[in-house]
């Protein structure tokens, strides 16, 4: 059964690749980075040499993603093309290996999404659709799969939630990895177990374990940023103060919340689904809603405190492989309904 189970995660992964690949060389044809994924020029020298002291934080912090790319670079792994990406003091190798990398990791996301929509589903086949969601996603077109590291943010943020949900405590070396990528997730899921643990409405040690591990790690991550990893740029974000300010001092422009909103186009389908279901009085899972529209609600949140301007949209990104899988729930149980059966009654 063990290894049934494996041929058939070895086999999903390998359609997955198949479907996917042209995905990965659009962008490393036509992207270009000074008008796209701008963290790209902010982790080059993590890219190419794995130079922590001439990075500046964050970006010296997220430093799982940059050693990937920094060891396939090694390997001489590259496609020679000609693309749109032309800038010669940035090498073109180094910029493959980054789209891969992060390519790479969009795929085990949708494999781990896959798994945790097949156990809620209980459809081996109906739920390999559920990619489709992450795959057509803005983020994936236009943050992940580039020169950054949000591809490796979000399958890590993937991952933590598949143990998450089985109650696995396979969870915390993931944790610990986290520390050296994306400090968001530990806030993530300290508001994912506040709500779980408010729905519920009863102690779960493993919920308050896991918030309590999302406080200390991220302590740890604050503690050698202000330290080991302390540069001047963007130091704001290291002050409770200035967290406070930044609801005075960031400016609600149109084309933040344009960006914000548009970017979003699986969390509008959710919306809209959700409310297709509300107008034709068609059930739907009510504290699933709840959890997003608060899960939305920090992710902007975070935006503002951070003053990430119109880069906010990325942030809401990264929830989506909690999102997917209560998006794909709802659409799932649409097939229960027949609007022609309604006509006929």
């Amino acid at each position: 059964m063990i290894k049934q189970n494996l041929r058939n995660d070895i086999f999903f992964l390998f359609l997955l690749f198949t479907l996917t690949y042209p995905l990965f060389y659009y962008v490393y044809k036509f992207s270009i980075p000074s008008i796209g994924i701008q963290d790209f020029y902010a982790y080059y020298k993590l890219f190419e040499s794995f130079d922590i002291a001439s990075t500046e934080s964050p970006f010296n912090t997220r430093l799982l993603g940059p050693f990937l790319v920094f060891i396939l670079n090694k390997t001489g792994l590259y496609y020679s093309s000609t693309i749109a990406f032309s800038e010669i003091q940035y090498a073109q190798s180094v910029y493959f290996n980054a789209i891969l990398v992060n390519y790479i990791a969009i795929i085990f996301s949708c494999f781990f999404i896959w798994k945790i929509t097949r156990e809620i589903c209980n459809d081996y086949f109906g739920s390999m659709s559920v990619v489709v969601f992450l795959l057509l996603s803005f983020g994936t077109m236009f943050f992940s799969i580039g020169g950054g590291t949000d591809g490796v943010s979000v399958l890590l943020i993937a991952l933590s939630y598949y143990f998450y949900r089985k109650g696995s405590w396979w969870i915390v070396p993931v944790f610990v990895i986290s520390i050296f990528q994306r400090e968001f997730l530990f806030m993530l899921f300290f508001v994912l177990g506040a709500i779980d643990l408010w729905q519920s409405k009863k102690k779960d040690n493993y919920i308050i374990t896991i918030m309590i591990l999302c406080i200390a790690f991220f302590a740890i991550y604050l503690g050698l940023r202000k330290t080991i990893f302390y540069t001047e740029r963007w130091s704001y974000q290291l002050s409770g103060i200035e967290y406070l300010k930044s609801f005075s001092v960031f400016k609600f422009k149109l084309d933040f919340l344009m960006q914000v909103i548009v970017s979003q186009n699986i969390l509008l389908f959710y919306f809209l689904l959700v409310w297709f279901k509300w107008i034709n009085n068609i059930p739907f899972h009510q504290k699933s809603l709840v959890k997003i529209l608060i899960l939305s609600v920090f992710a902007f949140l975070v935006v503002v405190i951070s003053r990430l301007d119109t880069s906010g949209g990325r942030l809401f990104y990264m929830f989506y492989p909690i999102l997917i899988p209560i998006l794909f729930s709802e659409f799932y149980k649409l097939k229960e309904y027949s609007p022609e059966n309604e006509v006929n009654n």
